[in-house]
């Protein structure tokens, strides 16, 4: 068929009726055709002007951002865009509502609406201006007809340009309704602030009331929509903690806040150290507020309901903050300055994760010492020797020579003393100021100035070692808050109580004086490591009690199978009198070198001549013959 034959105008076609919004086979499109056309000479001359600022043209810019607008207002009422409209409103139900805790007090608003009080159904309805909940297309297509001007829109709200955010919740009027404040100050009884209506209404409210703090995952508040619900349809309900379910089981798990803590492997049902076993001696639990007494000031103090502990009141309802249970201490800062003899430190009372005291030794009775314990926050360590050379020269050899002089160690280190409760201020302070003490001369009963002699315990890296202070640094910061002893001169509950800080900053410098000769030796120099020391087979524990599998300096070298073995497995053969083949000292056959000095090889004046066993006459024949 030819070209001439055929019957169409070309410039007649249309699109078919019906398409994929209408239900047909073929899709018609929902703009066939720009909804003003600004082709003509006017329009032409616009975009020739402006197109240098906006691609196409100001005219053609407009042209088709009205088309678009056109079309996708097309789209929104069919079927299709019907049905996107709604998920877009679900959608934005489904974010939190910042002010739901006001919506839970208007639970009875719709009851009283049939009496005629209108104001908890507006307020319910009202809310805050925070409007992040609602969406119409209106800002959608607003969006669209702006795109590449600058000018933007919020998806949120119900009229473009009108949308306002959290910050905006200030009580403002909206639809004659008096919004509420979500940072209002306080306002006893009608709390609109988050936190100061959960403060009012949970924490403030008696034990035995329905809001009051308790239990397992009670709710806090809740309202129609947010994260729990399904495109808006439902309720969000805040609690106080929510059950996830999976391996752990919150309401029989340690960290419901009555139960102590335990290894959270032991939940998992995993290899595990179990916190919650006794000791030995059945006084404590593994866990550290129990087996170091440390003390726990947060814990429960009446099973299923907060804390009493923080809410006794005296006899005129005044808050009485001078109550003391022995569980909340820290044993360690309640330890005042303690009497000891022969070192003997073992019992609960001293234990820490770090053994930290020092011991100011009686002068009188040098097996006793008066101790002060304190808690290890240490902040710095260090731990320094020096050995002293005397330096000497011989002519004619250019290096030096070496002879030994003296050795001298320091130690010095910082810690904190922090009191978690009032009842441990004074026998810290006790300690503290008997420490510094220990800076300035002790004198005898006849007035003799002596020097005071301490022993220093870090773990096991300073056991018991014996030393004077050297000095005493204590700082304060002004991030350490103080007891400021307010009702002290009307006789309060401060009476007892003076103005320090809280919190504190020590530095100690201090002289080692050791017990044992200092010398190069694998196992005769416990610097660092605690030893014990055998006298005509009687044990000396001078650093105290040491077990015989931490007596590490017992074992003399060995050769390289011997220093491969496991340390414990050493010990216990080294105390079962069992061989260890230690490794033999032996004389290198290195002859001693002549360490007398070089003389020079011209001296004056010079030596004598060896007398020659030839007489005058034999020489002469020699030289002249005859």
């Amino acid at each position: 068929m030819g070209l001439k034959e055929l019957k169409s105008k070309f410039t007649s076609l249309d699109y078919p009726d019906g398409g994929a919004w209408g239900g047909g086979p073929v899709q018609r499109p929902l703009m066939t055709k720009p909804l003003i056309d600004f082709s003509g000479n006017i329009g032409s001359a616009i975009d020739t002007v402006t197109d240098g600022f906006i691609r196409g043209g100001v005219a053609t810019g407009i042209e088709r951002r009205l088309t678009d607008v056109a079309r996708i207002g097309k789209y929104l009422i069919t079927p299709q865009g019907i049905s996107f409209i709604a998920k877009q409103v679900g959608l934005q139900q489904s974010n939190p509502r910042m002010d739901g805790h006001t919506l839970s007090e208007n639970k009875g608003a719709i009851k009283n609406a049939f009496s005629g009080d209108f104001s908890g159904l507006k307020n319910m309805l009202v809310g805050s201006p925070a409007n992040q909940r609602t969406y119409t297309p209106l800002t959608t297509l607003a969006s669209i007809g702006t795109v590449g001007t600058g000018i933007y829109f919020d998806r949120e709200g119900l009229i473009p340009g009108k949308h306002r955010g959290y910050i905006d919740s200030t009580g403002i009027t909206i639809s004659g309704v008096e919004t509420s404040n979500l940072f209002a100050d306080s306002v006893e009884g009608n709390q609109t602030n988050r936190l100061l209506h959960f403060y009012e209404d949970r924490i403030l409210a008696p034990l035995n009331s329905r809001t009051a703090l308790g239990g397992f995952g009670e709710e806090l508040y809740s309202y129609n929509g947010g994260p729990d619900s399904f495109y808006g349809i439902g309720k969000t309900t805040i609690r106080r903690y929510t059950d996830t379910g999976g391996a752990i089981n919150y309401k029989d798990h340690e960290l419901n806040g009555i139960s102590t803590i335990k290894s959270f492997l032991k939940t998992l049902g995993k290899p595990h150290f179990d916190y919650s076993k006794r000791t030995k001696d059945q006084n404590r639990h593994f866990n550290r507020e129990s087996r170091i007494g440390l003390g726990n000031p947060g814990a429960k103090f009446i099973d299923g309901f907060r804390d009493s502990h923080i809410n006794q009141t005296n006899k005129d309802g005044s808050l009485n903050y001078n109550v003391y249970t022995e569980g909340r201490v820290d044993k360690v800062n309640m330890m005042d300055i303690v009497d000891i003899k022969s070192g003997d430190f073992r019992g609960d009372g001293f234990r820490d994760m770090i053994r930290f005291r020092f011991e100011a030794i009686k002068q009188a009775s040098p097996t006793q010492a008066e101790a002060m314990v304190f808690r290890a926050f240490l902040d710095d360590f260090n731990d320094s020797y020096t050995a002293n050379h005397n330096e000497i020269k011989y002519n004619g050899r250019a290096e030096n020579f070496y002879t030994y002089n003296s050795f001298n160690r320091d130690i010095s280190l910082s810690f904190k003393i922090a009191a978690q409760s009032r009842h441990e201020m004074m026998p810290l302070y006790r300690k503290l100021n008997f420490l510094a003490s220990n800076t300035a001369p002790e004198y005898s009963s006849g007035g003799r100035i002596m020097t005071p002699y301490m022993r220093l315990t870090v773990g096991s890296y300073l056991n018991r070692v014996p030393g004077v202070l050297k000095s005493i640094g204590i700082k304060w910061q002004k991030e350490y808050p103080w007891e400021i002893s307010i009702d002290s001169p009307e006789g309060g509950m401060d009476s007892h109580m003076l103005v320090l800080p809280h919190v504190l900053d020590v530095s100690v410098n201090f002289q080692p004086i050791h017990n044992f000769l200092p010398q190069k030796s694998v196992t005769h120099s416990p610097f660092i490591l605690p030893h014990v020391v055998n006298k005509d087979g009687m044990t000396d524990h001078r650093d105290g009690y040491i077990k015989p599998l931490q007596e590490w300096l017992r074992l003399p070298t060995m050769d390289r199978h011997g220093a491969s073995m496991v340390g414990s497995e050493k010990l216990e053969m080294e105390h079962s009198n069992v061989e260890l083949d230690p490794k033999e000292i032996k004389q290198l056959p290195v002859k001693e070198q002549n360490m007398e000095p070089i003389m020079p090889t011209s001296t004056y004046p010079p030596p004598p001549l060896p007398e020659d066993p030839r007489t005058n006459e034999e020489i002469m024949n020699e030289v002249a013959p005859k």
